[in-house]
């Protein structure tokens, strides 16, 4: 198990994953004020899915990611099907290995495209968005066998007669 599914949160995390791709349908777009190390907090994207009560926090790589497949009006993004996956990642600062939740691209989009993402102080990257399990209508749902990590059912269950 990996150690990031010792400590439940609200929020997706790759490791849920478990080196699978994963189809979502985003439901709601919001800015949320977020804890950041150090104290203090700071505005982040926060986008909510259909097909579970987690929430995936973005960050400016896949922002530009959703952005190159939908546009720019957030709005647009309703709806839409994504296909995330658990991507390799070093962190910068510390040099440990983990991963991260990146886009693989949609079935909602015509055909596969680049997007190119301009982050401060970096080279420009390539992502390949592409067009994935078209005529898919239901995902794994990102989370961990109950036994291990429960995920709340957000519909309450009715009582017995």
């Amino acid at each position: 198990m990996d150690v990031s599914l010792l400590f439940p949160s609200r929020f997706l995390k790759s490791a849920e994953f478990k080196g699978r791709d994963v189809t979502l349908t985003i439901a709601s777009i919001k800015l949320e004020e977020l804890a950041v190390d150090g104290g203090g907090t700071k505005a982040k994207g926060i986008v909510g899915f259909a097909e579970t009560p987690k929430l995936w926090v973005l960050n400016r790589t896949n922002s530009e990611c959703l952005k190159g497949m939908w546009g720019r009006e957030t709005d647009q993004w309703l709806g839409k099907r994504v296909t995330l996956f658990p991507a390799p990642f070093s962190d910068s600062f510390t040099g440990e290995q983990s991963t991260a939740i990146r886009v693989r691209g949609s079935p909602d989009i015509a055909k596969s495209t680049t997007v190119e993402v301009h982050l401060p102080r970096k080279k420009p990257i390539r992502m390949q968005m592409t067009r994935t399990q078209a005529g898919a209508k239901a995902a794994p749902r990102p989370q961990q066998e109950p036994a291990e990590e429960p995920v709340p059912d957000p519909k309450p269950t009715p009582p017995a007669a």
